[in-house]
């Protein structure tokens, strides 16, 4: 049995990912951090972390190799996907060093849009954010107090949001993304975009759109959401 979360919360909406930074529809780790665990007697480890690298594309060839099916070299190479199982049942590492979270460049600069969330590269230890709002921490009303006020809702979906042009963070160590070393490390930082430039190259343009203010109009109008255009 595997179990996992689907992204992070919606402040609004009562889904709050304190301590970690953001939320959903961001690359904050409140955004894109997945909490999950397997259970079966077919692991050879129990009641262990496995605290290696693993992305939703990774449990298609685990689950397949899991089940009996086979893989051939070439079915492999086209997969984004990884066999993980021997991190997860063995404590082996992880075959999975690196995770492109996103690519977006800004339809409207300055504006977020509820598809736009920047570029987002993990590499073992290190993430590089390049463009992505600034979004803060959302701490639940429970845990605030005086001294942190309102400031945990800086900005909502209609605001103006500033981005974070380039910010570098060791995740394992910092999972709560305080401190930027992307000007301690340059040459980590290049070697990252570097690495960003490469994946873009060879990517499709994206299917993403800026939101239609009139969507929502027409379909009060119509009252129901359809394909107006």
């Amino acid at each position: 049995m595997i179990f996992s979360t689907d992204n992070g919360g919606v402040p609004k909406n009562g889904g709050y990912d304190y301590p970690l930074r953001g939320r959903k529809d961001t690359l904050w780790e409140g955004g894109i951090r997945g909490v999950g665990f397997v259970h079966g007697d077919i692991l050879s480890r129990k009641g262990v972390n496995c605290t290696g690298l693993i992305h939703v594309t990774d449990w298609y060839p685990t689950l397949v190799n899991l089940a009996g099916g086979q893989l051939d070299q070439e079915e492999l190479a086209a997969l984004d996907g990884h066999d993980v199982w021997k991190a997860i049942s063995n404590g082996e590492p992880s075959p999975r060093t690196e995770i492109l979270h996103n690519v977006d460049t800004p339809s409207v600069p300055h504006q977020l849009d509820f598809a736009y969330q920047g570029i987002g590269l993990r590499a073992g230890d290190m993430k590089l954010l390049m463009g992505v709002p600034n979004i803060s921490y959302f701490i639940p009303p429970e845990e605030r107090n005086s001294s942190q006020g309102n400031e945990v809702y800086l900005y909502e979906f209609e605001d103006v949001i500033p981005l974070v042009d380039v910010a570098l963070y060791n995740i394992t160590a910092d999972p709560y993304e305080k401190y930027d070393l992307s000007k301690k490390f340059p040459d980590m930082v290049k070697k990252f975009q570097d690495r960003v430039q490469s994946y873009m190259s060879g990517a499709l343009p994206p299917a993403n759109k800026p939101g239609d203010p009139k969507a929502r109009q027409v379909a009060k109008e119509n009252e129901a959401w359809t394909p107006w255009m």
